[in-house]
Parts: structure tokens; sequence; C-alpha cells
């Protein structure tokens, strides 16, 4: 890993995931718009945020380094939930790339039901999914904020540079609903081989907050 994450003026990642993490607790749902020109709705009702500012004065917290994130799981309406917020609005498609090569996730309901793409690459990728039904659940919606962190394909620093990174796997470790045995970054920043080129926030109010365009994370609204 390269470290110029770590010369980040991290004053500012502290006041940028602050930020994030209150829009993220404000927000009802985000749409996501791909390079790939897929788009992917995440459920975010009845979630709370969390940040990852790279502090870490108290004892038994974990963060990872390089830092600059805030995240949080998506609904995933699990049986003690369903009854009050119904089914999950997650919906859409949510592409992963291997090399050159790009697959396409089907998601309803806050899972992954169908996959597309090379015959080989999808027969390997639905054997990996059906090993445990879990895998399949969508478990994090994240955005990077660390103005350093650059694209390297280490998931650790690329999930910290300026823009959306989305896991599936386990979401019960910060808030979610779901256990598992794994968790997995996709990360889509400008600059990766997939990027998101337009992240829209829906308040609770209604409004929508372009926070993700082409250009990349909007650091202006989050001062």
């Amino acid at each position: 890993m390269e470290n110029t994450a770590f010369k980040a003026d991290y004053s500012l990642i502290q006041k940028y995931t602050k930020k994030l993490e209150t829009l993220l607790n404000n927000a009802i749902g985000g749409q996501v718009i791909f390079s790939t020109d897929d788009e992917l709705y995440v459920d975010l009702r009845n979630r709370k945020a969390c940040i990852d500012d790279g502090i870490c004065h108290e004892t038994g917290k974990l963060i990872n380094l390089p830092s600059g994130e805030s995240y949080i799981p998506p609904y995933e309406a699990a049986s003690d939930e369903i009854s009050v917020f119904g089914k999950s609005k997650t919906n859409g498609i949510l592409p992963d790339y291997f090399d050159d090569e790009i697959v396409k996730y089907h998601i309803k309901n806050n899972k992954i039901i169908k996959i597309e793409g090379n015959k080989e690459k999808v027969k390997d990728r639905r054997k990996f999914f059906d090993t445990k039904v879990c895998r399949r659940n969508i478990a994090e919606l994240g955005i990077g904020c660390n103005p350093k962190a650059i694209v390297t394909g280490n998931p650790l620093e690329d999930e910290k540079v300026e823009g959306i990174h989305i896991a599936y796997g386990m979401s019960n470790s910060f808030g979610g609903k779901t256990k598992c045995d794994m968790h997995w970054d996709i990360c889509f920043p400008i600059g990766a081989p997939v990027a998101a080129i337009s992240l829209i926030l829906i308040d609770k109010d209604g409004r929508e907050i372009e926070l993700i365009n082409k250009n990349g994370l909007k650091l202006d609204l989050l001062y």
C-alpha cells in the first residue's frame, strides 16, 4: 500500500466524516448511477451511520488505516422490523469487476437474486453466493473522504478515496441485521474500473442532495 493517504489533514477528515454521518442519518435512501449506466437504489431507513475518522483513543475501538469514510448498513427487512417498515426497497443492478471483466448483480429487496456476465465467471460467482446465502445480502453503503487516498487496487485504501463503496455479506458488526462469514467491499471512486458517477441522497423530507457527480465527491457540502 502506498502511503500518501496517511499524509492527509486528519482534522479535515474528522470534519468530513461527521458531516457525512449526519447526511446519511437524515437519509431514507440513496440513488446511485454507475459508469456502466446501471442504477441502484439503496434503502437507508431504520439504520444509523458509522464513521472512521482516524481517531482511536478508546479501549476496544477498531479503525482501518488509512482512515476516512462514513458508512451505513442498508435496511434488510429482518424479521423483527418488517412488520413496521415492510420489505427492503434496495433494488437495481450492482456492477462488479474482475481485472477487465464486469459482472452485474441484479438486486431485489436488498438481495442478489441474479448474476449476469461471462458464463464461466457467472458460474463461479453463483457457486460463491450459493455456498452461504447470507453473502447475497447488500451490507454497506460507504462514502470515502480522504483527499490524499488514491486508487491502488487495495480495498482498504480504495474505499477511502473520495467516492462510494458498496459491500455484500455481513452487516451486523456495524448496526445491520445480517450475520455472515464474510464482508467484501466493491469500490467505485472516480478512477476505478467502474465508477459511481452520481449519488443522490433522499432525506426524510423528500429533498434530494447530490453528493457525488462525475467530478467526484462534492466536498463543499461537507463544511
